[in-house]
C-alpha cells in the first residue's frame, strides 16, 4: 500500500498551483508514513501546559550526530547560566541504511563526545556503544529537544516520535540557495511547524 501512495504522491508536479501541490504532498506523506500529524499538534499544546507549570528546570536536549554542524552555543550557553533550564548535549550516531558507507565521512561518536567534554559542556550518550543501540530521547526526560539537522536520525529520536513527551526545535545549520521541496517540505519540518501554537 504504501507504494501505491508513493506512485500517487509523484503526480503532485502536475499540480500547477504550489500551494496545492504542498497540500496534496501533506495528504500523501501521512499516508505514507501512516502518521497523524494533528496529532503532534495536540500533545505540543499539552507539553506547553505541563512547562509553564513545571516547579523545577526545564530540561533542553541538544542532539547532535555531527560536531562540525554545531550552532547552539550561545543557546547552551545561556541556558547552561540561566536558573530555569537544564541543558545536555546528548551524542547519537549518524542512521542510515548505508550506516557504514556514511560512517567513513563523520566523526566517531567518540570524537563527537570528547568535542564537548574538551569544552566542559555537559554532554552523555543517546547511543549504546556496547549493545549498538539507539537510546530513546524519553529516557532522558526532555521537555525541549534541540535538533542539529533534519536527516541521519533513528525512528526511535525521530521528531514524530519525541513530539509525543517534548517540544522540538530545528535550526538550519546552512542557507538554501534553492527553493526546493527539500529544503523545507520534509516530513521533519512537518512534526517541528505544529509548533507554531505552543509558543511558551
Amino acid at each position: 500500500m504504501k507504494q501505491f501512495y508513493k506512485f500517487l504522491r509523484g503526480f503532485n508536479i502536475l499540480i500547477p498551483s504550489m500551494e496545492y501541490r504542498r497540500k496534496y504532498r501533506y495528504h500523501f506523506d501521512n499516508l505514507i508514513e501512516g502518521r497523524d500529524f494533528k496529532s503532534i499538534e495536540e500533545n505540543y499544546l499539552k507539553i506547553t501546559e505541563r512547562i509553564k507549570n513545571k516547579k523545577s528546570k526545564i530540561n533542553a536536549i541538544f542532539l547532535v550526530n555531527e560536531n562540525s554542524k554545531w550552532n547552539w552555543q550561545s543557546v547552551y550557553d545561556e541556558m547552561a547560566k540561566s536558573k530555569d533550564f537544564e541543558p545536555l548535549i546528548l551524542i547519537t550516531n549518524f542512521y542510515s541504511r548505508e550506516e557504514e558507507e556514511f560512517t567513513r565521512y563523520y566523526a566517531t561518536l567518540k570524537d563527537n563526545y570528547d568535542f564537548f567534554a574538551k569544552r566542559k559542556m555537559n554532554v552523555d550518550y543517546a547511543y549504546d556503544t556496547e549493545k549498538n543501540e539507539y537510546i530513546p530521547l524519553e529516557k532522558f526526560s526532555p521537555d525541549i529537544v534541540f535538533y542539529q539537522q533534519p536527516w541521519g536520525l533513528h525512528p526511535c529520536q525521530s521528531v514524530y516520535e519525541v513530539s509525543k513527551y517534548a517540544l522540538t526545535c530545528n535550526v538550519p545549520y546552512g542557507i538554501p540557495v534553492n527553493d526546493v521541496p527539500a529544503e523545507y517540505d520534509l516530513t521533519f519540518y512537518k512534526g517541528i511547524l505544529n509548533n507554531k501554537k505552543c509558543l511558551l
